[in-house]
């Protein structure tokens, strides 16, 4: 009967000793910007711009948008969905790679732009009208 008082009362003290008389907390931090590697954020942009669909290549995987914004013509890839012929997208954040390969395409672009969101104009300026007022 002794021992098993005994055990008892340490498997209640190993129990509260464990537990620590609540549950912990643990911060979590994550990495600005800043912190990142230089390396992660070469050729990265986040302003925003207005583009005119002048050519799509679709592939598999993804879409190849000949594009225009103002007097400048470049190439874009993002992601499959219906995109039309001299419409008008906006975007802001892409990715720049250059001397870039489609194995899809056999086609190698010397400069194109990884866009994940392209939002057409009408919802662009519905957007803009809702949070601006």
């Amino acid at each position: 009967m002794r021992l098993l008082h005994f055990w008892l009362i340490i498997s209640v003290l190993l129990l509260l000793n464990s537990c620590q008389w609540g549950p912990r907390e643990k911060e979590v931090v994550l990495p600005g910007i800043q912190e990142l590697d230089s390396t992660w954020d070469e050729g990265l942009s986040f302003d925003m711009h207005r583009i005119r669909v002048l050519e799509i290549l679709p592939s598999d995987s993804y879409l190849y948008l000949k594009v225009s914004e103002e007097e400048r013509k470049f190439w874009i890839a993002t992601r499959k969905s219906e995109f039309y012929k001299d419409s008008v997208y906006y975007y802001q954040e892409a990715l720049l790679k250059q001397n870039f390969e489609s194995k899809q395409l056999n086609r190698q672009f010397d400069s194109i732009y990884l866009v994940t969101n392209l939002v057409p104009e009408k919802h662009f300026q519905f957007k803009k009208e809702k949070f601006h007022k």
